[in-house]
């Protein structure tokens, strides 16, 4: 089997799994009712706080734009305990090498002008919720170098009246000027939509104006609430 084909292979049947796993975990993941894309390739950059970080965009860019290839830059460490997500798109961001470093920038920028999708996290690593963010300009050379937008993410993860916890993303404004300005542009993009999300989920408002990509199966919650509901309709 060719590394196209295998690749091939192992996205749609990793595809599969991640759906399963996310609608195992998550009551609903959540997104604005248009998530747009340019018709070229693309950085996308997000914040960076939890382990699904990388699942969440792997699923809202195959349900939203399947014919953007999806990448994603993975630190070392991640790749190393999984190294089979390589297949999946999954690519080193270089470590602290600054060779490697730049190799993988370039690499990010090839597959951008060659059309896919290339998500990074400017943090560099996983921050808690809350932690001021800063960036790294990485993305912004990757953009720059390959003459493709920036497109602007935020995530949330919330346990709120549920068994399971909500997944919420929202998007941010496009960036087409990649010059040094980008990063700071970017940083205050996604910081206000990680304030408007936190408003929304704080005042029981965040799924207005959302749609679910995935719902979960009936947690005890839900059957507890059927079962009720029934039992008040026969007394």
């Amino acid at each position: 089997m060719t590394a196209a084909r295998r690749s091939a292979a192992f996205v749609a049947g990793f595809g599969a799994y991640v759906r399963w796993l996310t609608r195992r975990a998550f009551r609903g993941l959540w997104v604005p009712e248009r998530v747009h894309f340019p018709e070229s390739g693309f950085i996308a950059i997000a914040n960076h706080t939890s382990w699904w970080d990388g699942f969440v965009p792997f699923i809202v860019q195959r349900a939203c734009s399947q014919r953007h290839p999806f990448y994603l830059m993975m630190s070392d460490e991640g790749l190393q305990r999984f190294p089979f997500f390589r297949y999946g798109g999954a690519f080193s961001s270089g470590g602290t090498s600054l060779r490697r470093a730049y190799d993988a920038i370039e690499y990010a920028a090839e597959r951008a002008r060659d059309g896919a999708g290339v998500w990074i996290f400017p943090q560099g690593r996983l921050e808690p919720p809350g932690t001021p963010l800063r960036f790294t300009r990485g993305f912004a050379l990757a953009a720059q170098h390959a003459r493709v937008p920036v497109l602007t993410f935020a995530m949330r993860f919330a346990l709120l009246d549920a068994q399971r916890p909500d997944a919420f993303v929202a998007q941010g404004p496009m960036l087409r000027d990649t010059s040094r300005a980008t990063v700071d542009r970017a940083q205050l993009a996604v910081q206000r939509l990680l304030d408007a999300m936190d408003g929304e989920i704080a005042s029981g408002r965040a799924m207005l104006g959302r749609r679910a990509l995935l719902t979960a199966p009936l947690g005890i919650d839900a059957v507890s609430e059927r079962i009720v509901r029934a039992l008040q309709r026969r007394s």
